[in-house]
């Protein structure tokens, strides 16, 4: 008996509903059709996967219970103050959620690292919260310490009147300081300033200024104001008794100092003697002339490392630190590029 071949393709065999069958059926399809039928399923799948993905949307009024849950990672909250009660404010987040932030008589309260009083809040106010989410009331935030964050601007001096300057900022915007009682003034490098009065803030001169943003959100409620001396800064070739003089990139200043000229260095406060040819400075004053600079405050460093260039490394790393307490960077003490 002679065995006769299967045929090449077992599927095709009688049964209508074997796999080569409806791929038999499917071919014979116009190629329309076929497109129709991918359509409608990837059509299918798509809704399934929007449904799928709705499920996992956040919850509640525009979803902000979900999206609570993430923006109050860890125990922190930050934003801009809204409205104040006597045991509780409000805060809006970056994300726009509002949150109500309750305070007790143990909540602490600070500015630049200053205890201040919760009566010091107000609408406008910047500020980092620390503490928990109420367990009962997830829009609720229970405040262990409060910071009140600073606003700044910097500027020159454009128009002064009792009470109020305006300043026009890098960009040429022009802003509106509101001043007060408590307004602090000082002049100078930031690490040694000394009080000066409000008198001082006239058309020209150059201002830092820290404090809170007022309810009008244009101006600034100013709690310091500190002047901002011109400087320059090079290596010292000669000291006399009457100064002395720097080497700059833009040559020779001779730099006239007087007995109430500051002298001060990383440590805080030295005097004249500590100044001394081969060390580069920086002085904070009034240009007096072509090559010529009187000096209310000069910040002195050694040349180190082997950099004896007039505008070197050390020269970049006593700027930063005497002009805004920091050195460049975070560098610390060691000289670096920017």
């Amino acid at each position: 008996m002679l065995l006769q071949p299967l045929p090449k393709n077992r599927d095709t065999l009688s049964d209508p509903n074997s796999a080569g069958q409806i791929r038999a059926r499917f071919n014979r399809r116009p190629a329309v059709s076929r497109i129709a039928g991918f359509i409608t399923a990837i059509g299918a799948t798509l809704i399934l996967g929007a449904t799928a993905a709705g499920a996992c949307a956040p919850t509640g009024p525009s979803g902000s219970s979900s999206l609570r849950s993430v923006v109050k990672h860890g125990h922190a909250l930050s934003g801009m103050v809204g409205t104040v009660n006597a045991s509780s404010f409000t805060l809006t987040n970056q994300h726009g959620i509002v949150w109500t932030v309750d305070v007790t008589p143990q909540t602490t309260f600070s500015e630049s690292g200053s205890p201040v009083s919760y009566s010091a809040l107000m609408a406008g106010d910047k500020v980092a919260v620390k503490g928990a989410v109420d367990s009962t009331q997830p829009d609720t935030f229970q405040a262990t310490s409060v910071e009140l964050r600073l606003a700044h601007l910097s500027g020159t001096v454009v128009s002064a009147a009792s009470g109020t300057f305006t300043l026009s900022d890098h960009n040429n915007f022009w802003r509106v300081v509101i001043e007060s009682s408590s307004t602090v003034y000082s002049v100078g490098p930031k690490a040694v300033a000394v009080p000066t009065t409000a008198a001082n803030i006239v058309p020209g001169v150059r201002v830092e200024v820290s404090g809170n943003v007022d309810p009008n959100h244009t101006s600034l409620d100013a709690t310091s104001v500190r002047i901002k001396l011109a400087s320059i800064a090079g290596s010292v070739t000669a000291v006399t008794p009457a100064g002395f003089t720097l080497s700059t990139s833009g040559g020779s200043i001779a730099v006239a100092t007087s007995p109430s000229t500051v002298y001060f260095n990383r440590s805080g406060a030295t005097s004249a003697g500590s100044l001394t040819v081969g060390m580069s400075a920086i002085a904070f004053g009034t240009q007096t002339g072509s090559g010529t600079f009187s000096a209310n405050f000069v910040g002195i460093q050694p040349l180190r490392g082997g950099h004896h260039d007039s505008d070197g490394q050390a020269i970049t790393y006593l700027t930063s630190f005497m002009t805004h307490g920091s050195p460049p960077c975070g560098k610390g003490h060691h000289h670096g590029r920017r």
